[in-house]
């Protein structure tokens, strides 16, 4: 006879124990490539003085990291097998790369980072830095251009430009390219005629900008040496209110008021509202166009279909009294689902 009983195992219980684990937050001795355009200069110095005081990521934020490296691992590997047709190979996956300068005879680390690899054509020498980025199918529809990433309104995607500038800075590249790739499948028309969700954006070498980013490094590196920290910034709801140091800097804040309903049954079906919201307009609208049209037509043949139409009365009836419950949504901040959030980058809304 076949035991047909579940197995007692843990399955669920055991990856939430996974995202829930202990937290290990990486030590460094100067600010990370990839979080040099956080606007906070006082977070960057935190993370160098007080690395043990980060406070964890939530375990969905923790799952989405381990995501985006699914499909950076993914895009790797199809990176590798398309040189074969595209006439350029990829090298050096996770490339160390370190930002340095010489005060007095010694050497000042400014910022260090890994780049995801180079990609190299089979006919010239250069070697272009290359960094991916995977992101929610809405963030990716909106990202084309470098002017997409400047303009973005999340600090970090605009950060994106200046961690590619330190890229080429301590490469010696003049150009490198991000990939984009969109974690749900999109429509074909989405693709820029392309059959793959992936979107290809070149950045040119900026001097300027990399004198910039090279200053705030200088800012951050001397208040390191000198064990103080930067003044705080205006506070800012998308920049504080996420912070893994938040417990530091800002103590003293409290919040009152909305109650915070952490449920990803409720955000995806607030998500599926507003997807199908436009479409019952249209529907409604041209529905009652399609009737007004058809108005005392009671059988026609319109192409492939078969249209009918009868007159219908509705009885009048007294609409009794009845108390019921209804809510409504709106947007009180900027999406980060729709920004587009990578697994380095949103991991270091503060890094």
């Amino acid at each position: 006879m076949t035991d047909d009983s579940t197995p007692n195992l843990p399955i669920l219980e055991s990856l939430h124990e996974t995202m829930t684990g202990e937290y290990h937050p990486q030590v460094r001795m100067s600010p990370r490539a990839s979080s040099i355009g956080h606007p906070c200069e006082r977070r960057l110095t935190y993370s160098i003085l007080n690395p043990g005081d980060e406070q964890p990521p939530p375990p969905l934020r923790r799952w989405t990291f381990a995501e985006g490296h699914m499909h950076e691992a993914m895009l790797w590997k199809l990176l590798q097998d398309a040189g074969h047709i595209g006439k350029f190979h990829v090298l050096s996956n996770q490339q160390p790369i370190v930002v340095d300068e010489d005060v007095d005879g010694r050497r000042r680390v400014l910022m260090t980072g890994h780049t995801d690899g180079f990609i190299c054509p089979n006919d010239t020498e250069d070697r272009f830095p290359l960094e991916i980025k995977s992101m929610s199918i809405f963030g990716w529809r909106k990202l084309s251009t470098i002017e997409d990433l400047l303009s973005s309104p999340w600090y970090y995607i605009r950060g994106y430009v200046d961690q590619m500038q330190a890229y080429l800075k301590g490469t010696g590249a003049n150009r490198g390219v991000f990939l984009f790739k969109a974690k749900q499948t999109p429509a074909a028309k989405d693709c820029q005629g392309t059959p793959v969700p992936i979107k290809a954006i070149w950045v040119n070498r900026d001097e300027e900008r990399i004198e910039a980013i090279m200053a705030k490094a200088r800012r951050v590196m001397d208040c390191v040496e000198s064990r103080t920290l930067p003044e705080r910034i205006q506070y800012d709801e998308y920049v504080c209110k996420d912070c893994a140091f938040q417990h530091l800097c800002l103590p003293d804040i409290e919040r009152e008021g909305a109650i915070v309903i952490d449920s990803v049954e409720a955000e995806q079906l607030i998500r599926r509202l507003e997807e199908l919201a436009p479409a019952a307009t249209e529907y409604a609208k041209l529905r009652k166009e399609f009737s007004a049209q058809m108005r005392g037509i009671t059988e026609a043949v319109v192409g492939p279909f078969e249209v009918v139409g009868k007159e219908h009365r509705r009885a009048g009836y007294e609409v009794k009294e009845t108390q019921f419950w209804q809510s409504r949504w709106k947007r009180w901040q900027l999406d980060p689902v729709e920004a587009g959030v990578t697994i380095e980058e949103t991991a270091a809304r503060g890094a």
